[in-house]
């Protein structure tokens, strides 16, 4: 589906699709910058990507977080994987000093952290 609408678009010659574990994707990938990465993949993993991402983000680069409200409430009794592990990267993140961090309660929550 995303072809198609890149294809309306006039940018599909911009853009490379890579399908897979996107860990292994980065660590493949020759060093090049980024200015925007929109991370929706495994709660647990977010951090990886974060680290990951970090070096390879240019200043005032964004990084897009999904679902980050899932963990708002990791100490009830039934909190999961996925909930500690986004409870945590909001912990982690709101510490950041190399970023500026905004929440976006739009659905699930947005976290837009922008590289300083």
């Amino acid at each position: 589906m995303a072809k198609k609408f890149w294809k309306l678009a006039g940018v599909e010659h911009k853009i490379e699709l890579r399908l897979g574990d996107g860990k292994s994707i980065l660590h493949q990938l020759p060093n090049m910058l980024f200015d925007f990465a929109f991370i929706d993949a495994d709660k647990p993993g977010y951090d990886d990507y974060f680290d990951l991402l970090f070096p390879r983000l240019r200043q005032n680069g964004l990084i897009l977080f999904d679902n980050v409200l899932w963990g708002a409430d990791a100490d009830k009794p039934d909190a999961n994987d996925n909930d500690r592990a986004l409870h945590a990267l909001n912990e982690k993140l709101t510490r950041d000093t190399r970023f500026e961090i905004v929440l976006l309660p739009i659905s699930e929550g947005i976290l837009m952290c922008r590289k300083k």
